[in-house]
């Protein structure tokens, strides 16, 4: 599995889209033009998925990050948010995944991928060949 990350102009499809909306975490957003995001008010992170009704299958996804976020505590709920964008939206509370998952639900610790989220996401997505 591998994952390529790329600056894409705002008119070229994407299959996910990384936003850094400028915002005091706070205050609703207004005015981003990103489906499903103004209105709320943003102090984390936020993935929202787009289907397609008809077929069922993920069309694209927003990873929207708010900017309130210390840096040095960006890189797991980010981890997190780019698994989610793949269709695991549900987190899981259970104290057996703190700190060696990206779904624990009352933390973000996880700087990789587990054994159990690779699992996850592979039965999720197999590979074609």
């Amino acid at each position: 599995m591998a994952l390529t990350l790329r600056v894409a102009p705002d008119d070229i499809e994407a299959d996910i889209r990384i936003h850094l909306p400028d915002t005091d975490g706070t205050t609703p957003i207004a005015g981003s033009g990103i489906p499903g995001v103004d209105g709320i008010s943003l102090d984390g992170a936020r993935v929202l998925v787009r289907g397609n009704p008809d077929t069922g299958p993920i069309r694209n996804a927003h990873v929207v990050f708010g900017l309130r976020l210390p840096r040095r505590h960006c890189d797991p709920p980010m981890l997190e948010e780019l698994t989610q964008a793949q269709g695991l939206l549900t987190d899981i509370r259970n104290p057996a995944y703190e700190g060696v998952s990206v779904f624990p639900q009352d933390s973000n610790a996880a700087r990789r991928l587990g054994p159990q989220d690779i699992m996850a996401l592979r039965r999720h997505d197999p590979i074609e060949e």
